[in-house]
């Protein structure tokens, strides 16, 4: 996620403290369904959370980024000179070096995630002129990625890939996994969002992320198709692939975005589109 003035101004706002939207909107001087925007858009990305009271503060991401300078679009904002250095060694346009510093982000987040959780949560976001998700990876997010320090690569290619120290997402103060509440739309921005906030078993979880992949790769899948990819190895404990589907795939599968059901017996994924750029004021974020 690239940050303008008014993010950096908005994360600033926030300081340490819980907020309403309004009361931000009074101190921004902006309206304030245009900061549930924004905040949307800060939450999907682990910089800002909702309390239960419907109040909102920053994680420890978020106050990490507005210690940098304010107005800075720099995507480098999850990244140490370490992971810099490595990125310098290949030859990538800025728009990719950007694809591979949003996957590093996303990883470290959540510690763990697979090729088509990243494809799904990044490459809507910065898809540096690949028009597919599946060629964006192999051409240019996978190996500079494997490369990255802490990055480890699975022996298999549809595996996870994890990063190697603590997640984000476990500690303290950085729960930005909720996107803040809308009537009448899916709470979460991605795939991977929506799998780890479903109330399921550590192995009911992977035959998810599996089966998801599947149909993510195929674009369409019939359900007997995406259960006979996947659970031989992902039974999860169930004792057949109908039972299996029946209680497991089919209610998580109605759960996650971009994916919709098709023909009775099937499930179609669709890229979904990034969100639509806020057009900014003429005269720009008012200063704190």
């Amino acid at each position: 996620m690239k940050l303008d003035g008014t993010d950096q101004a908005l994360l600033s706002a926030l300081g340490d403290d819980q907020h309403t939207v309004e009361a931000l909107a009074a101190d921004l001087d902006r309206p304030s369904d245009e900061l549930r925007s924004r905040l949307r858009a800060l939450a999907d990305n682990g910089l800002v959370t909702e309390s239960t009271g419907g109040d909102v503060r920053r994680t420890d991401s978020g106050r990490r980024v507005a210690a940098r300078r304010a107005g800075a679009t720099d995507s480098r904002i999850d990244t140490t000179p370490a992971v810099e250095r490595v990125l310098a060694t290949f030859r990538l346009r800025p728009d990719e070096a950007d694809a591979v510093r949003d996957s590093f982000a996303f990883l470290r987040y959540w510690g763990r995630a697979t090729p088509d959780e990243l494809i799904d949560a990044i490459h809507r976001e910065e898809p540096a002129g690949y028009a597919t998700g599946d060629t964006w990876w192999t051409d240019c997010v996978r190996d500079p990625l494997a490369a990255l320090p802490r990055v480890v690569a699975p022996t298999r290619p549809t595996d996870s890939w994890r990063y190697a120290g603590p997640p984000e997402s476990a500690t303290s103060g950085a729960d930005g996994t909720r996107r803040l509440g809308r009537g009448g739309h899916r709470p979460f921005g991605s795939v991977k969002q929506a799998i780890e906030s479903l109330a399921l078993a550590p192995a009911e979880r992977e035959a998810v992320r599996a089966a998801f992949g599947v149909v993510r790769r195929r674009g369409e899948a019939s359900e007997r198709d995406v259960a006979a990819a996947t659970f031989p190895d992902h039974p999860a404990g169930y004792p057949t692939p109908d039972a299996w589907t029946a209680g497991l795939v089919r209610p998580a599968f109605a759960r996650l975005p971009g994916v919709s059901r098709v023909r009775g017996d099937g499930w179609r994924y669709r890229r979904r589109s990034p969100p639509r750029p806020r057009r900014r004021r003429p005269d720009g974020p008012r200063a704190l």
